[in-house]
């Protein structure tokens, strides 16, 4: 599933993951195809004294960042 419309190739995947969840944050309420929130990310195995620390929306407020590609 390729959602890029701009300059955005299969040898650029880092471009594609980028626009995807820039997408995502910016139209949380659109189907994705997936699963989110606290219910999908204990399905994914999160720590729940991670998930205790999340608001019950977070889609209502900023970006947290956790997960692999967490800094």
């Amino acid at each position: 599933m390729n959602r890029c419309d701009n300059d955005c190739s299969t040898e650029n995947p880092l471009a594609q993951v980028r626009l995807l969840y820039t997408e995502l944050a910016q139209h949380p309420e659109k189907d994705f195809g997936w699963a989110k929130g606290k219910e999908n990310a204990r399905m994914l195995g999160y720590a729940e004294e991670w998930l205790n620390l999340l608001p019950d929306n977070a889609s209502d407020h900023h970006v947290i960042p956790i997960g692999s590609a967490a800094e």
